[in-house]
């Protein structure tokens, strides 16, 4: 297994030392161009086309970069795409106040009851009946029903592996 790359390493070995080729251009009597890796005779009329060396430091400093403009320039950009975003969304409504949120809350909790005897439940004033029945009918955000979709799939998972432990 270790053979093949030995045969790759000898090829490494001399790859440097095409780094620092030059290339000839040589033209001689006749008008015939040739091009090589040697310098021309010195009857013939050569020109030297490459000749590569690496590039002198630079006299000037490195450029800093200024971390606390970019800081204060993302921080601009996340201010603007919020007042997009919220602009899209609707402005502030002020029945989501506290004292409009409780009077909603009482009414919800009337409409909840009258629905619940209408249904002929029974408990229908206990606030745990009420606190059940209003989970159930309120929507869930992104995240909650990420989270219930992963349960799901965690306990069809156990109750799969369950049943094949059972066989």
């Amino acid at each position: 297994m270790r053979r093949p790359y030995r045969f790759l390493f000898v090829p490494l070995v001399f790859l440097p030392g095409l780094a620092f080729a030059q290339v000839y251009k040589c033209t001689d009597q006749s008008g015939t161009v040739s091009y090589s890796g040697a310098p021309c005779a010195k009857s013939v009329k050569s020109q030297q086309l490459t000749k590569i060396e690496t590039p002198a430091p630079s006299d000037s400093p490195p450029v800093e970069r200024d971390w606390e403009k970019e800081n204060q320039e993302f921080k601009q950009r996340q201010l603007e795409r919020n007042a997009k975003e919220s602009a899209q969304r609707g402005s502030w409504n002020p029945a989501y106040s506290r004292d409009a949120m409780a009077n909603q809350k009482k009414q919800s909790d009337k409409n909840i009851i009258a629905a619940c005897e209408a249904n002929r439940g029974v408990h229908c004033s206990n606030p745990n009946v009420i606190a059940r029945i209003r989970s159930e009918n309120t929507p869930l955000t992104k995240s909650q029903q990420q989270q219930a979709v992963a349960e799901r799939r965690a306990r069809e998972r156990d109750e799969a592996f369950n049943r094949a432990a059972a066989r």
